[in-house]
Formats: C-alpha cells, sequence, structure tokens
C-alpha cells in the first residue's frame, strides 16, 4: 500500500560510495566537474535557433519546419511497443 502522508516515507540507508564527494582532495576543491555538470543540466534538451522552431530529424536530420519526414512515421523502440494497447480511462467524476 503506497501512503500519500511524506511522514510515512520509508527511510534509505545511505552507502558509503553514496556519501563520496569526489571534488574535495585534501584542502583543495575541484569545482571544475561540478560546474561543468551544471551547465550540461541547464543546457535544453532540444536545441533550436527560436521557441517556435521544430528542429531537426534526429534520424535523418531533415529540417521539421519545412514538413514532416518520413523516418518520424516509425513504430518506436520495440521495448515500448506495449504501451500502445495501454487504455487509459477518465475517472475524474465526469
Amino acid at each position: 500500500m503506497i501512503s500519500s502522508d511524506p511522514s510515512a516515507a520509508a527511510e534509505v540507508e545511505l552507502l558509503d560510495e553514496d556519501m563520496e564527494v569526489n571534488f574535495i582532495h585534501g584542502e583543495q576543491i575541484n569545482l571544475d566537474e561540478i560546474v561543468r555538470e551544471q551547465v550540461f543540466l541547464s543546457l535544453p534538451m532540444k536545441c533550436v535557433c527560436r521557441e517556435t522552431c521544430r528542429g531537426l530529424c534526429p534520424v535523418c536530420g531533415g529540417n521539421l519546419n519545412r514538413g514532416d519526414c518520413a523516418c518520424r512515421k516509425g513504430e518506436g523502440h520495440p521495448a515500448f511497443s506495449k504501451l500502445k494497447d495501454i487504455k487509459i480511462q477518465d475517472h475524474r467524476g465526469e
């Protein structure tokens, strides 16, 4: 049973490797990796030239602003093929 009460959350034990800090060596702190990670995390997932830009097809490189390409119509990754059969019911009291 899953509880929505945050105080009922299960405790998680942290292992020694979870507690390791890789950017402190002796009396020096190396911020290179931390800054690099934060820069990568702040980058958009899809680089586009403007907000209305649809970008390029990741498969063929076609400009999606000029129209859809044929390769995007594929079935997708086979690991997700069973998701097509899921029927979601709306239970909002309608």
